[in-house]
């Protein structure tokens, strides 16, 4: 999957300046559809570098042409469109897809304390249960859990909002018009 990163922007206030700011990147996984592949929303929340966890993330994606509105909830659970669990890329799949250009908008809120940030930096290289020497697997020392208290720095109360970049949708290709090959892809 092609993945374009772009630059966005982040309006925020700072309530001290001991406390770095959090900060939000939002970007689109394309810039232009023809509704042939799933389009997924990304928001990556983070605090000196640090991913922020368990935060509340609100993608709003307007139609400039119809003035419609949808809201998309953004998750970091692993599951859907979201790769990994807990990494601090929040994601979700757009699949209102209407003729037209959209502008995106993400909210990130922590008005209840929950979000979380872990102190350890994990390497983001993914985790190989085992390996092949002379035909023979060859196990790996099991991956260490990250259990709810690896979690315990308190990122505090916060609300960001980013504006990712535009993106346009065009000639949506109907279900007829599809191969099967290009219809078990999605």
């Amino acid at each position: 999957m092609l993945l374009l990163t772009l630059s966005s922007w982040i309006f925020q206030e700072l309530l001290s300046e001991d406390i770095p700011p959090v900060t939000v990147k939002a970007h689109m996984s394309q810039l232009s559809s023809d509704g042939s592949k799933p389009m997924v929303v990304f928001a990556e929340v983070r605090q000196r570098g640090v991913p922020v966890i368990l935060a509340d993330v609100m993608a709003t994606l307007e139609n400039s042409d119809s003035k419609i509105q949808y809201k998309v909830q953004l998750l970091d659970n692993g599951a859907g469109a979201d790769a990994f669990r807990h990494d601090s890329i929040y994601s979700s799949y757009f699949t209102n897809l209407t003729t037209g250009k959209y502008s995106l908008k993400v909210k990130v809120q922590n008005d209840d304390g929950t979000a979380r940030f872990s102190p350890r930096r994990h390497s983001g290289a993914l985790y190989i249960p085992g390996y092949v020497v002379d035909g023979q697997v060859v196990m790996n020392p099991s991956k260490p859990p990250v259990s709810e208290d690896d979690l315990q720095a308190d990122v505090g109360s916060f609300t960001r909002t980013a504006i990712g970049e535009s993106f346009s949708v065009f000639h949506l290709v109907s279900p007829l018009q599809m191969s099967p090959l290009t219809k078990s892809q999605t």
